[in-house]
């Protein structure tokens, strides 16, 4: 993705409908050029094109969350595959973050296996034939394209890994990491029983805050992998519970 592509991103995370005009206009680029990019951001599922606008997903799809702070994101997730071995296993939950892990992963034609309850990380990985993908059993949730439900423990009771990659929508000392949803929190508890380390992928400004369904205690985690804005003060405060923070 080039910078202009991630720049109609960052206008869309704000504006949500703009004009093909407009963004040319931003990039000093033809509406030509703006129209090209256009169509490979939603060719990717990144945004939707609707008669001389470019507009934003809704914001409980996972295509919208992929693409709200998609520079961060795609930090955060090429730091987190240099934690993979090649022909290694993994767990990765249905976040936005994580889905941008699991295309690195699948990109880099390693030979790995990655579970998830993520519909969407199987439709996006699948012409990567190198990468396995085994979706777990459950009740299907269509915006956020992502199984939950109780046969996620029954399907997954049968898997052990080493590692479980997981989003958050809040950290906070007291509260721990939380989510916004709780049928995909509660999701993501039952796969993290079937691995030894918890890795948490999440933007920087969602530390010190509260979201409303608890994951894990601060405690229960691993490591924390962020982007460059996280603070020497919010960093100690992690590693004081013998969290590796990159």
């Amino acid at each position: 993705m080039n910078e202009r592509q991630v720049n109609i991103l960052e206008t869309l995370s704000t504006e949500k409908k703009i004009e093909v005009k407009q963004l040319a206009a931003l990039a000093d680029v033809s509406e030509v050029t703006i129209r090209k990019d256009l169509e490979i951001l939603e060719n990717q599922g990144l945004l939707k094109r609707e008669h001389g606008y470019a507009v934003a997903n809704g914001e409980d799809n996972i295509n919208y969350r992929l693409a709200f702070g998609y520079p961060q994101k795609f930090e955060i997730a090429q730091k987190a595959l240099k934690y993979i071995e090649p022909n290694e296993t993994v767990i990765i939950e249905s976040g936005s973050t994580c889905t941008l892990l699991a295309l690195e992963i699948a990109k880099r034609d390693q030979n790995n296996t990655i579970i998830t309850n993520s519909t969407f990380i199987a439709r996006y990985l699948k012409d990567y034939p190198t990468t396995k993908v085994i979706l777990l059993a459950g009740q299907y949730q269509g915006k956020s394209e992502a199984v939950v439900g109780p046969l996620i423990r029954e399907s997954i009771k049968n898997f052990h890994t080493d590692k479980i990659f997981v989003g958050a929508d809040g950290i906070h000392e007291t509260f721990g990491v939380a989510g916004s949803n709780y049928e995909r929190t509660e999701a993501a508890k039952m796969m993290r029983e079937n691995a030894s380390n918890v890795f948490v992928l999440s933007q920087s400004y969602k530390l010190d805050q509260k979201s409303n369904y608890h994951l894990f205690s601060l405690d229960d985690i691993q490591y924390f992998i962020t982007d460059d804005q996280i603070s020497e003060d919010e960093r100690h405060a992690l590693q004081q519970h013998d969290i590796v923070v990159d």
